[in-house]
């Protein structure tokens, strides 16, 4: 992936950190997959700085955001103002598979992870099969919207 411009490397970064925070913290075997997968390069910010964004994003988002079913309001509102700025469609399915290498990691990915990873594919109208972009037609074209149901979240059965 090339480095995103500065002007849309720390949504990215904070983007990525949500989407990856179990109980609105990072995990030290998260962070070994980041560490490992070049995330803070890809992004094009320093690994300090990714921490810093980290923590700015969830302050701001709150542990208790994802306590239901559901994004709260104020969590809603915030994930899709970093949404919003992140418009090229390559970066987008980038930050999606390094959020997906990360969950799968996880035998069961947390209900927050869930829902926030749901959430940005939704609303990017990402296919999780599609995320990573595929071939350099397949990251050129439009999204296409989603054609399934995203599987249960944990503890939903």
């Amino acid at each position: 992936m090339r480095q995103l411009l500065d002007s849309q490397a720390d949504p990215a970064a904070m983007l990525l950190a949500l989407m990856v925070a179990r109980r609105g913290q990072l995990v030290p075997t998260d962070i070994g997959i980041l560490d490992r997968e070049f995330a803070y390069t890809r992004l094009g910010v320093g690994r300090a700085r990714f921490f810093e964004l980290a923590d700015r994003a969830l302050t701001a988002i709150g542990a208790g955001a994802c306590e239901h079913a559901w994004l709260d309001e104020r969590a809603r509102n915030y994930l899709n103002g970093l949404l919003e700025s992140l418009v090229d469609m390559r970066h987008r399915r980038s930050i999606c598979q390094l959020a997906a290498t990360v969950l799968a990691a996880d035998e069961v990915p947390g209900r927050d992870e869930a829902l926030v990873y749901h959430h940005v594919l939704a609303h990017w109208q990402i296919d999780p099969a599609q995320r990573d972009g595929g071939s350099a037609a397949a990251a050129a074209e439009e999204p296409r919207p989603l054609r399934r149901e995203a599987p249960p979240l944990a503890g939903t059965r």
